[in-house]
């Protein structure tokens, strides 16, 4: 089975592709990247939106599509549309959720069993194929929720669901869904950008559906506060690396190994933070909270390296500022009589041309750079020995290495890891 990996911009892509209204006809050929990378063929659809036709009271709206070469079903749900007052997305479900956050109401709205519902059918209808979910906004609440109703069968075919800017559901969840997606929060990527005012309810991080991740949000803009609002809530503040990566927030480590850490409780309730384990299963412990330092110091390098390519830009543009500025102070307090023209032809006369002026400015910048990039490949060789390290031990200890391969996935046993590989 051929594998398929997309970077987090491509994620983001096949997510828009829920409000692509060509993706709601059997048989499309859908893809990303102008055509350059396929998704597969839609091979089932749901259309409940205002003034569409379809065969869903609910409002919902989400495609299934097929991608033969890999073996996955892509589930996609759609976002809100029409009116926030008389529509079916917002009267039957967005406000009624906003409702149950503020009184803590329990039980799902239509839309959101709806989901679960087309997800469950997909999946039984295609047998033998691991499925993905995207959703935004309110396909961000029905792609939670369809997730939160998975049976342990259904959640071990998971390989990953990416969701945006959509409100916490996990409060109307009853407690077996809750103790569910808990197991397999690792394969759920939640995130959020802090200056959308659309995703609500994430008050406690160890109350919520998957891995939560906030954006290192850029003001997005806008005519006015409505258009501000829209354009924030659909990625307007979203930045990606130049290789397609999310730049995150400053997550610490210690938030990286929180995720970790809880997640592990789940299955050493009564073991976590105390020295009853044995040592094969210390070792375990001691990967998977290695595992997670890794990943935070990835991210920070992430958010540096596209912050340091920022300042450098912003600099090189100041600098030319910079030099109008010189040659129009020159002219005006010191060479009034001399033109723009001439003030310029003197200066590079003795050597100080815009050309060597932006020079010595960007040999400046780029000293810096090359210093910031040093630390940057010395923080990934110490990831990168790390990883080596985990390597060494899981071919010594198969039964380890089955155990972080699962982990990963977001799968591990019910009391804990079983080893003696060695």
């Amino acid at each position: 089975m051929a594998a398929q990996e997309f970077t987090d911009l491509q994620r983001k892509k096949i997510t828009q592709e829920a409000y692509n209204d060509e993706n709601y006809i059997l048989g499309t050929e859908t893809s990303i990247d102008k055509g350059k990378t396929s998704l597969g063929t839609v091979v089932k659809v749901v259309r409940g939106r205002d003034n569409v036709e379809g065969d869903d009271p609910t409002g919902l709206d989400a495609v299934a599509i097929k991608d033969e070469k890999t073996k996955t079903i892509r589930i996609i749900f759609q976002g809100s549309q029409g009116s926030m007052f008389n529509s079916k997305d917002w009267s039957g479900n967005d406000w009624p959720m906003w409702g149950k956050h503020i009184v803590d109401g329990k039980g799902a709205t239509p839309q959101l069993e709806r989901a679960a519902a087309f997800t469950k059918k997909v999946l039984a209808e295609n047998k033998g194929y691991s499925f993905e979910v995207y959703g935004h906004s309110l396909g961000s609440m029905d792609g939670q929720y369809a997730i939160a109703s998975l049976s342990t069968q259904e959640a071990s075919r998971l390989k990953g669901a990416w969701l945006y800017e959509g409100p916490n559901v996990y409060n109307v969840l009853d407690d077996e869904k809750r103790r569910r997606v808990d197991k397999y929060r690792n394969k759920i990527n939640n995130y959020l950008d802090h200056r959308d005012i659309v995703p609500f309810g994430y008050v406690d991080p160890d109350h919520v559906i998957g891995n939560t991740f906030y954006v290192d949000s850029a003001f997005a803009g806008g005519k006015d506060i409505g258009d501000y609002i829209g354009r924030q809530h659909n990625w307007g503040g979203y930045q990606f690396t130049k290789d397609g990566k999310i730049v995150l927030e400053s997550d610490s480590i210690k938030d990286m190994e929180r995720i970790s850490i809880n997640t592990l409780k789940g299955y050493y309730p009564s073991a976590i933070g105390m020295y009853r384990l044995p040592s094969s299963e210390r070792i375990f412990i001691d990967a998977i909270q290695a595992c997670a330092v890794v990943k935070a110091i990835d991210s920070q390098i992430d958010s540096l390296e596209f912050h340091m390519q920022a300042l450098k830009d912003k600099a090189l543009g100041e600098a030319e500022s910079d030099w109008a500025g010189i040659v129009d102070n020159l002219h005006v307090y010191y060479a009034s009589h001399l033109s723009e023209e001439e003030i310029i032809s003197a200066l590079e006369a003795v050597g100080w041309s815009k050309e060597a002026f932006m020079g010595k400015v960007k040999e400046s910048i780029d000293k810096l750079e090359r210093a910031v990039k040093q630390e940057c490949r010395k923080m990934c060789g110490t990831g990168e020995q790390v990883k080596a390290g985990i390597a060494k031990l899981v071919e010594k200890d198969s039964s380890l290495g089955r155990n972080i391969e699962n982990y990963n996935v977001g799968i591990l046993p019910q009391h804990g890891p079983t080893f003696g590989g060695r």
